[in-house]
């Protein structure tokens, strides 16, 4: 019904008659009053996600009322004078409501980041507030690496811990780390047939569903794991990735969280979780835990591995968002002097030096194996984008 308010609010337009003008304008005001009575009650509800909705639709509704006073057409007729008159009434009436507009995003923003209301309405929000003002949540456009780290993991011994067990569990953590389906199923169903509620073989059981793309057998093995071993980070970090290929964000970040308050250190859910802090510009809850993320994998980015690659990357972008944009560059020197060649990586880095550190001569060098190495008409565009900003700089 509000959404329907706001719809309508947008489709009123404003005529050239100046007779009509007047009641129109009246007509729209009183579908604003409208629209923001029921989002008060929306808001009522204290939900994080409506909460940060309903801020910014407001927002919009404000936004657009003073964008339509701003371009109504000038009653013909009038002579200088009287046009000046007529901007400044206009004005009187517009600027208001712009302002009012900016405080609800601003109120989105905060009330989203501080209820943790991370969806696509806060990111309109940062949106709207960095046209106006462009040094407000700035976009620096960075490939964001949201981290879906499954934690397959060694996880514990056997119960009975007889020998006929150990070796069952052996060779399953062999054939999963050879990857061969009939080989990874069979020697699962062995352990099981040992211990029905075998930890590790349900762990890597709801990850083998999960890769051949089953999510509802993925969901059915790591609940029941997780109703026969509550307490296991690993498995809250494993169903919060299932929500997150599903769709649901919030029961993702719920089960993430519930991981990490089971053990605080245990790195897979932080650095999971930070990511998606990351994607919604919550720089600050980010920064810290993507940085022990990135002390800890730091040691494998001379071998290119591709996570600790994305790490890497999210945390210079978190550095960047918080004003340290020098220590950012560093880290991706890091990552760029290992065996990675991420294309994302190092557009990365070329839209650090040019549109945040302004160094013409390392751009151009980055831009040139952009292009060396890759062939992609997308990423040759973006390098062409940066190559123009690049000739506007001094």
């Amino acid at each position: 019904m509000v959404k329907g308010t706001y719809d309508e609010l947008r489709g009123l337009k404003i005529p050239k008659n100046p007779q009509r003008q007047g009641a129109i304008v009246q007509k729209k005001l009183a579908l604003l009053d409208r629209l923001k009575e029921g989002l008060k009650q929306v808001v009522k509800f204290d939900d994080a996600y409506q909460v940060v909705a309903a801020l910014t639709l407001q927002g919009q509704g404000l936004q657009h009322m003073s964008a339509a006073l701003y371009n109504a057409p000038a009653p013909s007729g009038l002579n200088a004078e009287q046009l000046n008159v007529y901007k400044t009434e206009v004005e009187k009436l517009a600027k208001p409501l712009l302002d009012q507009a900016l405080e609800s995003y601003k109120a989105a923003i905060s009330r989203g980041i501080e209820l943790g209301g991370y969806n696509d309405w806060l990111l309109l929000a940062m949106k709207e507030l960095n046209r106006v003002d462009a040094n407000q949540y700035r976009d620096f456009n960075f490939k964001i690496f949201l981290l879906e780290q499954m934690d397959d993991s060694r996880l514990g011994k056997s119960i009975s811990g007889s020998s006929a067990e150990t070796s069952s569990v052996d060779e399953m953590r062999k054939a999963w780390r050879k990857g061969k389906k009939s080989e990874i199923l069979d020697s699962i169903s062995n352990v099981l047939d040992q211990d029905s509620n075998h930890l590790e073989a349900l762990n890597l059981l709801g990850i083998y569903y999960y890769k051949q793309r089953s999510p509802g057998l993925a969901r059915l093995v790591f609940e029941r794991a997780q109703s026969a071993h509550p307490k296991t980070p690993a498995l809250h970090n494993n169903l919060g990735i299932l929500e997150l290929s599903e769709g649901d964000q919030r029961q993702a970040i719920l089960q993430l969280k519930s991981a990490i308050a089971l053990k605080s250190s245990y790195e897979v859910a932080v650095s999971n979780l930070s990511s998606i802090y990351l994607k919604y510009r919550d720089y600050k809850r980010a920064l810290g835990p993507l940085e022990d993320s990135y002390r800890e994998t730091k040691r494998d980015l001379s071998q290119g591995d591709e996570g600790a690659v994305r790490i890497a990357s999210n945390y210079a972008a978190a550095l960047t968002g918080s004003g340290d944009p020098k220590r950012a560059k560093s880290v991706y020197e890091n990552v760029l002097d290992g065996k990675s060649r991420d294309i994302d990586v190092m557009m990365n880095y070329a839209i650090l030096l040019v549109r945040v550190l302004k160094e013409k001569k390392e751009a151009v060098r980055v831009l040139s194996k952009i292009k060396f190495v890759s062939d992609n008409s997308q990423v040759l565009g973006k390098v062409k984008d940066l190559e123009q900003e690049l000739e506007q700089l001094d």
